[in-house]
Order: structure tokens, then sequence, then C-alpha cells
């Protein structure tokens, strides 16, 4: 039997990637935060898994935004500031830093642990936040503002400055 894809849209893609995430983390026994991005006309958003929240830097021509998340889900940068205007053209850097699951658990762990009395528990979680022993997550690259439209790089593992 024969299977033709003629379009992947958003959503297969974010499905295809949420299972190969979870494939990858059945085979290693660990779960690691992962954001799929889309570049729009006026804006890049990008749909993370696996996370317990995250930072968005971007920064361009005068420009420097940082964002904070709770969890997994959406985040977003439009191409114009809190006026409605277009932001400068320009050459733009994002970074996207997504939190571990295990960290905000043992976060809140360690805190449930000195609240009781439990000097071991505390100590162990104290030491293991310490050691930053996680599976962090970054992810960056850039992209163009021209006439305040989004522009991806010609080809995204180059550098086109």
């Amino acid at each position: 039997m024969k299977f033709k894809i003629k379009k992947l849209t958003p959503k297969v893609v974010a499905c295809v990637t949420c299972s190969v995430i979870w494939a990858s983390a059945m085979m290693t026994g660990t779960v690691q935060a992962e954001a799929t991005v889309y570049h729009h006309a006026r804006s890049i958003s990008f749909v993370a898994y696996n996370n317990d929240g995250g930072q968005l830097n971007v920064s361009g021509p005068g420009v420097s935004v940082s964002k904070s998340y709770d969890s997994s889900g959406t985040m977003s940068f439009d191409a114009v500031d809190e006026q409605g205007y277009p932001l400068p053209d320009g050459y733009y850097n994002y970074e996207l830093e997504l939190t571990a699951l295990d960290y905000q658990a043992d976060m809140k762990a360690m805190h449930a642990a000195q609240a009781s009395g439990d000097e071991a528990a505390y100590a162990a979680l104290a030491e293991r936040l310490q050691a930053n022993d996680y599976s962090w997550q970054t992810q960056s690259g850039h992209f163009y503002i021209v006439n305040g439209l989004i522009k991806q790089p010609a080809n995204p593992g180059a550098s086109d400055e």
C-alpha cells in the first residue's frame, strides 16, 4: 500500500515532532524539552513540548525583547512594536531557553522537604539542583525583517550575515 503526502500542515509537522520526541524519550528514559519553529509573514511562533516554561529572547537593530512563558504551548514574537508599528528592517537573532520538567518538580519537592523538616531529602535535592543535572534545551536562530515582513534565511544551516 502506497501513501502520498501532498502537503504537510503545521498540525501534521507538530504531531510528527511530538511522536519523535516521545519515541526518543521511551528509548532513553529521559524527556527533553523541544520546540518547533514556524515562520509567518509578521511573526515567528515556537510550539514547545515537554517543558515547564521558558524564556524567549530576540534582538535586532535597536530592539531587545525578552518574554517568559509558564509551560508547554505556543510562544511568539511579532514584527511590530507595542504601538503596532513595524520593527526596523535588519538581521534578528532569537534564543529560546526551555526549562526541563524535572527541574520544577525537584524545586517543589525541595521546598516541601524543607517545610517538613526532612533534612536528608532537602540536602539531596539541593545538591542535585546545584549540580544542574537537568535536560535543558536552548534553541537559537536568526531571521530578517524586510518592509515589516519576517524573512527566513536562504539556507537555515548557513551563516548569511
